[in-house]
């Protein structure tokens, strides 16, 4: 089952707080795109689930007013970078993630910063030009986070 890819524009606006900022920050701008087109056709009312993203070379190419041919090598490039991207993960993100990590929330057994993958797998196919994204089980549940009634992370269409 995949989702049904929302009206996504030039002019969609994604938001986001400081939770990302150091994965964001560490990301080329092809995979960023990738990760934003991926991320915007979540619904924030709903737990996200196992999923497959979708982002394809024209919806790449529309928003982010690349042709066609840069939106291949880019979309493609971007799924590379994705597929060996790890989440940043600060203190305050490990309490909110304790159990599901198995990690002790206690002063003096919480790591300072967890590195977490953050894709199981990034496909892309080159006859089609789409990247197709799942997401791991503890990246799920911390972007469900961000997107969910705490609104951290949204996106405006």
């Amino acid at each position: 089952m995949r989702f049904q890819v929302r009206t996504v524009t030039g002019l969609t606006k994604v938001r986001h707080r400081n939770e990302v900022g150091v994965t964001l920050a560490s990301l080329s701008l092809s995979a960023k795109r990738v990760l934003f087109l991926a991320l915007c056709q979540i619904d924030s009312k709903e737990m996200l689930n196992d999923e497959i993203l979708e982002v394809d070379a024209d919806l790449f190419s529309k928003t982010t007013t690349l042709d066609k041919y840069a939106a291949y090598a880019a979309l493609k490039e971007g799924a590379k970078v994705l597929a060996s991207t790890t989440l940043v993960l600060n203190r305050d993100d490990l309490k909110n993630l304790s159990n599901e990590l198995g990690i002790a929330t206690s002063k003096n057994k919480m790591p300072d910063r967890l590195d977490l993958n953050l894709t199981e797998f990034c496909a892309y196919y080159d006859h089609l030009a789409i990247v197709r994204i799942k997401f791991t089980n503890t990246a799920k549940r911390y972007f469900s986070k961000l997107i969910g009634s705490e609104n951290r992370y949204t996106t405006q269409v």
